[in-house]
């Protein structure tokens, strides 16, 4: 599979007094004059240009007698980079000290030049007398370069191309192997699985490569998860099934949660406690309860990195939860169905702690919700084929309000919203093929302003979302 992508940069947001006057407003590549008072030009060239490629080799095998296999091997070559203008920039960032002025106008690039490659092995045998046994093992390696290059520079004839002004190497090496059995005993259904998973993450300046100006800080970290998980089944008759289960997961941070706060983090512990309910047929429904007790939940602080990437950190003791609700009715079985989900639930930092900065030691906020996090969110809308080969689907999305920050301030909160959406897809049987589809996507049919996402810092900073757009896409399968 291959991949491309270069587009403009739209990472910043934008705070609240600016949207008012200019949703689409975008200081990314804005050239402002010399008291920064007025935006008087764009840098055309304020992307991310970035490919990847993913190689894949699987060999499915039947050993006979319900025992089978499947064996992946994957690569992944990833290279890119996004550019900026920078106005007024200190050289000495760049480690330039050699030159007639310390200031000027330039252009830099940050690359990315990566690999991940690895192997996954899957073994299953669902018919084991009353028995259903899976297991796994799989390893992967993430090996990552990173480094900056200054393409121009104003007034100075720039031909270093080769020049690096910083550099280094990521190197995460996982391996990963589980098991799970289910036991069938009558209308019970019991089940546990075991997972480890041991990981190597090392991060290092390459030589030459160090500057304390560059958001990198080098780091060593290794991890060992035992993750288990059991629970039951009780299947009333085909077609009514209940559950309930406990499980234990835990993760590591990621190099993002290294690099953008001050401490080191903590891994992730998760018990997850889940109780409900399926039903199938012509009106199918699902409900399930769940409560997540998390320590060290690595949560958004409400603020983000200069490329846009929510910064996040441990949050002590935190929790997730709520109640899963989903049903659909055939009101014309295979023509006509209507549908609906929804989410309901509470999402609390226990005792929300940050530095203070203006007076000095640790604030401590108590009970808190946590960032980015909504109580409700719900879908549903319908789904019609007028002939075999026509699809229309209409479906609505709600999204209750959010806080920007865990700290909960007055002025920093997301507002909920409505979209609606419509895909239609027609498929003709033509020309002999095998599949020829054709598709189109409204987003945002009622063209509603609204805003997904955003950050706090000294102030709410927004991410306004698009208007009506449109998607349109073929599929040919011979």
């Amino acid at each position: 599979m291959y991949g491309k992508e270069k587009t403009y940069q739209a990472w910043n947001g934008i705070d609240g007094e600016t949207m008012k006057r200019n949703r689409r407003f975008n200081s990314a590549g804005a050239i402002y004059n010399a008291d920064w008072s007025e935006v008087i030009g764009y840098y055309d060239n304020e992307v991310d240009d970035y490919q990847q490629n993913h190689y894949f080799l699987t060999w499915m095998q039947d050993f006979g007698q319900n025992w089978k296999s499947n064996v992946t091997l994957h690569y992944t070559k990833g290279k890119g980079f996004y550019e900026n203008y920078k106005q007024d920039e200190k050289l000495s960032k760049y480690k330039l000290t050699d030159f007639p002025f310390t200031r000027t106008d330039l252009v830099r690039q940050k690359f990315l030049d990566n690999d991940f490659y690895g192997f996954n092995i899957d073994v299953e045998n669902q018919k084991l007398g009353n028995f259903k046994v899976f297991f796994g093992l799989s390893g992967n390696t993430y090996d990552g370069d990173h480094f900056g290059q200054i393409k121009w520079m104003k007034d100075y004839d720039w031909s270093a191309t080769d020049y690096k002004y910083y550099e280094n190497n990521s190197l995460k090496r996982q391996l990963s192997a589980y098991g799970k059995v289910l036991y069938q005993w009558n209308q019970l259904e019991f089940f546990g699985d075991l997972q480890y998973r041991y990981v190597d993450y090392v991060a290092k300046y390459l030589p030459n490569g160090e500057n304390e100006d560059d958001d990198f800080r080098p780091f060593d970290a290794t991890f060992h998860f035992v993750n288990p998980k059991a629970g039951v089944n009780y299947k009333l008759n085909a077609n009514n099934i209940f559950y309930a289960s406990y499980g234990i997961s835990q993760r590591e941070p990621l190099r993002a949660d290294y690099e953008n706060i001050g401490n080191e983090p903590k891994a992730e512990f998760l018990q997850d406690y889940e109780l409900g309910y399926r039903k199938l047929g012509r009106f199918s429904m699902s409900a399930n309860l769940f409560y997540m007790d998390y320590r060290n939940q690595l949560v958004p602080t409400g603020r983000v990195n200069d490329v846009g990437t929510p910064i996040r950190e441990n949050s002590g003791a935190s929790y997730r939860r709520g109640i899963e609700l989903d049903a659909s009715y055939q009101l014309i079985p295979s023509k006509f169905t209507v549908f609906g989900n929804v989410t309901l639930s509470q999402n609390n930092n226990k005792n929300f702690t940050e530095e203070d900065w203006v007076n000095g030691g640790i604030k401590s906020y108590g009970k808190t919700a946590i960032a980015l996090s909504p109580d409700i969110i719900s879908a549903f809308g319908f789904e019609v084929y007028p002939t075999k080969n026509l699809l229309i689907n209409f479906t609505n999305k709600y999204v209750g309000e959010q806080y920007l920050s865990n700290t909960e301030p007055a002025d920093g909160k997301l507002s909920d919203y409505l979209v609606t959406d419509l895909l239609v897809r027609y498929a003709p049987n033509w020309f002999g093929l095998k599949k020829l589809e054709f598709s189109v996507l409204v987003n945002n049919l009622l063209d509603v302003e609204y805003e997904s996402n955003g950050y706090y810092y000294e102030g709410p900073y927004y991410f306004p979302q698009a208007g009506i757009n449109v998607l349109g896409g073929i599929t040919i399968r011979l």
